[in-house]
């Protein structure tokens, strides 16, 4: 083994390493960027949950006081239905409804 050179013997170690750095980057990308799990976005079920609970208690106030639509979500007043994780699926939820005395009775029958 006298002709064998020590520094040839890191190159097989230093390309293993480099692929090692690329499929560990990919594989965080794929978990944190295309798997959403950390996203603070809420899901549209969820959102259809917020506004049926929003829209029972709602209910039983008889609908009052008015509760009317803003532009802005999360500006409202209307606490989990019109928060921003819901604001991507609000023109889903409220339906083309002007009030959320409309959209509510729409919601709960």
């Amino acid at each position: 083994m006298r002709g064998v050179s020590r520094k040839g013997i890191a190159v097989p170690y230093i390309i293993a390493l480099i692929l090692g750095i690329a499929v560990v980057a990919l594989l965080g990308y794929w978990f944190f960027v295309l798997g959403g799990s950390f996203s603070t976005e809420a899901s549209l079920t969820e959102c259809q949950t917020k506004m049926r609970t929003f829209c029972l208690s709602y209910s039983g106030t008889g609908y009052t006081p008015a509760q009317t639509f803003t532009d802005t979500c999360g500006s409202s007043g209307v606490a989990d239905t019109d928060s921003p994780e819901c604001c991507s699926y609000k023109t889903t939820l409220l339906a083309g409804y002007t009030n959320w005395k409309d959209a509510c009775m729409a919601t709960i029958g």
